[in-house]
């Protein structure tokens, strides 16, 4: 793995994207909504495997999508 393609706005995208994930996760246990759960584990784990900038804000932006769309789904 070549760590050379991390940059400031992929941290700052982890991290943002990483405490997106965490509320979620709370929330989606206390609603009984595994769908947000797995979303949520996803937006804590991917940041680890995409390293260029632009792709970790748009995976994060689909799992929010993707978060949004199962909000009301039980």
């Amino acid at each position: 793995m070549d760590f050379s393609d991390f940059s400031a706005s992929s941290l700052i995208a982890g991290i943002l994207f990483g405490i997106i994930g965490m509320w979620l996760i709370k929330e989606a246990k206390r609603r009984t909504n595994m769908y947000n759960v797995v979303v949520g584990v996803l937006l804590l784990i991917y940041p680890y495997f995409v390293t260029k900038a632009i792709g970790t804000w748009l995976v994060g932006c689909l799992l929010c999508g993707a978060a949004y769309y199962f909000w009301d789904a039980a």
